[in-house]
């Protein structure tokens, strides 16, 4: 299985059933988070390579062109100094030149937009990552709770607020935080990676919220 493919599955997978419904959670969880951190360190290396790729395509276009300049302004030379075969020489070079530099553009062109997705599965990735670690920090969390439930159980009928209250406030935040990045992340048929457009429209929205913020307490004021 490629790379893409493999972040594409990573970005799918479902945190909560894993949590919730496989046995041994943590040690699975564990699994996913070593197999994304390997494949996000690999797409991170193919993605710098592919930047490397397009600005190298991108400097011999640059290159090609000033050629072609250069050969046009010997044709010229030529010509007025009567060479008309020469001039042609130089302007036969012109053409490979410009033909050259379209055929580079064209190349870095592609690469660009291949750079474009791999960098779209970096940035999903990333984010699948970070909330695969709050979910093994829930599960872990869980599994202390409810073990310090069944101590103070055995010895007692009431469960000591002080040792499962800060434990249930962290499950509360870390199930908060998992929840959020589920939104960010969308629905996961499209690679689960947002689109360009919805983050602009979510931002354009944000601001609208804000300024209507702004207005109601100038008003309250």
């Amino acid at each position: 299985m490629g790379l893409l493919e493999r972040i594409k599955n990573a970005v799918r997978t479902n945190l909560s059933e894993i949590a919730d419904r496989f046995e041994e959670p943590e040690a699975r969880l564990d699994q996913l988070i070593a197999r994304m951190e390997t494949d996000l360190d690999d797409a991170r290396l193919e993605l710098g390579a592919a930047l490397r790729e397009v600005e190298s395509l991108r400097s011999e276009a640059q290159t090609a062109g000033d050629a072609a300049t250069d050969y046009e302004a010997k044709a010229r030379l030529a010509l007025a100094q009567g060479d008309e075969d020469l001039a042609r020489e130089a302007l036969r070079r012109v053409e490979n030149q410009v033909e050259r530099r379209e055929c580079l553009l064209r190349e870095a062109s592609l690469q660009d937009t291949t750079t474009s997705m791999l960098r779209r599965h970096v940035v999903a990735l990333e984010r699948k990552l970070e909330q695969a670690r709050r979910q093994r920090e829930m599960v872990v969390a869980r599994q202390r709770l409810a073990e310090a439930q069944r101590a103070v159980s055995r010895r007692t009928t009431w469960v000591d607020s002080d040792v499962s209250a800060p434990l249930q406030e962290r499950i509360d935040e870390l199930d908060a935080a998992t929840r959020a990045g589920d939104e960010i992340l969308g629905d996961a048929t499209d690679l689960g990676l947002p689109s360009e457009d919805r983050i602009e429209a979510r931002l354009e929205a944000l601001r609208r919220e804000l300024d209507a913020d702004a207005k109601r307490q100038r008003r309250e004021e």
